[in-house]
C-alpha cells in the first residue's frame, strides 16, 4: 500500500507532499520519468523500508553538487496524509488483531 502511493506520486513527477520536482535543466522536461520503477519495498516486523536505486537515487537528496533534490521517497519526519492514512489503518487492524 505504502509502495503504490510512492510509486503514484514519482509517476506524477512530485513529493509524497504532491510538490512538483524541479525540470531537467538541459530541456525543462519533467526529470526522473523511470523514477517509479527504481522503488521497491522491505519489510522486517513493524519496520518498512522503501529503497530506490539507479540515478534517481541521487536527486532523492541532491547531495552531489549541481544535482537538484527531487525528494521521491517520503521524509520520515514529514509524512503525506495518504501515507499516514495507511499506517494508521495497518496498525489499527493490527492492533484489532492482537486484542481479538
Amino acid at each position: 500500500m505504502i509502495l503504490a502511493e510512492v510509486k503514484r506520486t514519482a509517476e506524477a513527477g512530485t513529493t509524497t507532499l504532491g510538490e512538483s520536482w524541479a525540470p531537467r535543466k538541459k530541456d525543462g522536461a519533467r526529470a526522473l520519468v523511470h523514477a517509479a520503477t527504481h522503488i521497491t519495498v522491505k519489510t522486517s516486523g513493524s519496520v518498512v523500508t522503501l529503497v530506490i536505486r539507479g540515478p534517481d537515487a541521487i536527486h532523492n537528496d541532491g547531495n552531489l553538487p549541481h544535482t537538484p533534490a527531487r525528494r521521491i521517497l517520503p521524509d520520515y519526519s514529514n509524512l503525506s496524509p495518504p501515507i499516514l492514512a495507511i499506517l494508521q489503518k495497518v496498525s489499527a487492524d493490527l492492533f484489532e488483531e492482537i486484542m481479538t
